[in-house]
């Protein structure tokens, strides 16, 4: 039986280089630890690998080959063991249904069955429809995430906005973020959760439900109600622009949130969450979950000691 199960973000297995990548394997077997896939952490470098003029292709190719070698199972073939998207472990939590995945797990899985044996750029091009629609449901999702930010916060505080930094302009800011140190966002963001999920599952709703609903909702997934808020949090105070690449794929770390909570395990094992966000890690701080999320070099040191050292940061 495994002593811990992980799951590693984007850039951890972009950043480690090959000899510490090997290292870090060999301690995970000495200590029986296994790894799990997360869907969004292989969508966001596979999509990078649609253009082999990205200039992110070379990087993105080394990390599946990684990423596959690390969350493979031998079950009469190599099989990667992928946690649930968001939705769907959210539904399930809240609602106890199941949903249909929005994914293809074996077409994914076959992707990084090939590059994990052969990391090649002719490898990748015999997949490249594939990989064009992966890159193309990322755009697109981005962009629904930040238009949504831009109406529900930018033009809720000021409707002639025509730039982020309007919200720092706008007099309802100081109440605002008033309200959000006081811990009243807090339940707005669980109520968009709770009514995300029920629209998913197809659920009605009474007034009490929902609000039992929520109560469950901050016990599930208290990491992602915190950081949702602390995202909400920087845009009030800083008003950057959000459309910039680089925040825009913020949705896709809001997303890694919902991977562990406080009792969460993968056959009986504790599962916590590698990452060297700085916005996740205080949002687990803030919700009390950081047993359950590591950045990567609490990880490599906890995992390279002894199995009784990783016990007692569970505990």
């Amino acid at each position: 039986m495994p002593r811990l199960a992980v799951i590693l973000d984007t850039n951890a297995y972009r950043g480690i280089t090959d000899a510490a990548f090997d290292a870090m394997v060999a301690d995970e077997r000495s200590h029986s630890v296994i790894a799990m896939a997360s869907y969004i952490v292989v969508s966001e470098l596979l999509a990078h690998l649609a253009d082999e003029h990205d200039p992110d292709f070379k990087a993105c190719l080394r990390a599946v080959a990684r990423l596959g070698r690390h969350c493979s199972r031998w079950r009469g073939g190599a099989e990667v063991d992928f946690m649930q998207l968001a939705d769907a472990q959210v539904v399930r939590q809240l609602f106890g249904q199941s949903i249909a995945s929005e994914v293809r797990p074996g077409g994914y899985a076959t992707i990084i069955g090939e590059v994990s044996r052969n990391p090649v750029a002719e490898v990748v091009r015999g997949y490249h429809e594939e990989l064009t629609l992966v890159r193309d449901g990322i755009m697109k999702a981005e962009a629904e995430f930040v238009a949504n930010l831009w109406k529900k916060v930018v033009l809720t505080l000021d409707p002639a906005a025509s730039t982020w930094q309007a919200v720092i302009r706008s007099p309802k800011r100081t109440t605002l973020l008033q309200a959000i140190t006081a811990g009243e966002g807090l339940d707005l963001v669980a109520g968009t959760i709770v009514d995300r999920a029920a629209s998913k599952a197809g659920v009605s709703l009474t007034e009490a439900q929902r609000m039992e609903a929520i109560k469950r909702a901050h016990r599930s997934f208290p990491t992602a109600i915190h950081h949702h808020n602390l995202l909400i949090r920087r845009l009030l105070e800083n008003g950057p622009d959000m459309s910039k690449p680089e925040r825009a794929n913020s949705v896709w770390d809001h997303e890694l949130t919902f991977s562990t909570a406080p009792g969460a395990t993968v056959v009986g094992a504790p599962l916590v969450l590698v990452t060297g966000d700085p916005l996740i890690l205080q949002a687990s701080s803030d919700a009390g979950t950081r047993a359950h999320v590591w950045s990567f070099d609490e990880y490599r040191a906890r995992v390279g000691n002894s199995d009784a050292l990783i016990d007692t940061y569970l505990s």
